[in-house]
């Protein structure tokens, strides 16, 4: 773990606040699709994998992954790179498991690829302008 000063943290969190966010006009739960017919990252996004203990995102994170405050972030926009890093954290345990204690089993059900998948989808989904 690396030491951040918290005058850093406030610096890095009013950054993050400052961004615009936008969300969709038409907030989609996705029961217009056929699961098999998604690719593999939107399917977890909106159907999740149930014999994995995983729930499909959108169940805690709102349509289209919007974030439900303040409790479940925003992941609609979010950098791929930054979903990924947080998946992986969970899934080898090197952060607290979130706010119902489910983050960590749902990492755990994931594979790599479809750690990626799912990132991808939801950073090319908008949000921050």
């Amino acid at each position: 773990m690396h030491n951040v000063a918290d005058e850093e943290l406030i610096k890095a969190a009013d950054f993050y606040a400052s961004i615009a966010v936008s969300t969709p006009e038409t907030l989609q739960w996705r029961g217009d699709k056929w699961p098999a017919d998604m690719p593999l990252g939107e399917r977890i996004a909106y159907s999740g994998k149930w014999n994995d203990k995983v729930p499909a995102c959108v169940s805690c994170h709102g349509p289209n992954g919007v974030g439900v405050v303040p409790s479940f972030p925003m992941l609609m926009g979010q950098n791929k790179d930054y979903l990924v890093n947080q998946l992986k954290a969970w899934k080898s345990d090197q952060r607290p498991p979130g706010v119902l204690g489910s983050m960590v089993t749902i990492a755990k059900g994931l594979t790599d690829e479809e750690i990626e998948a799912v990132a991808s989808y939801f950073a090319s989904q908008g949000g921050a302008q």
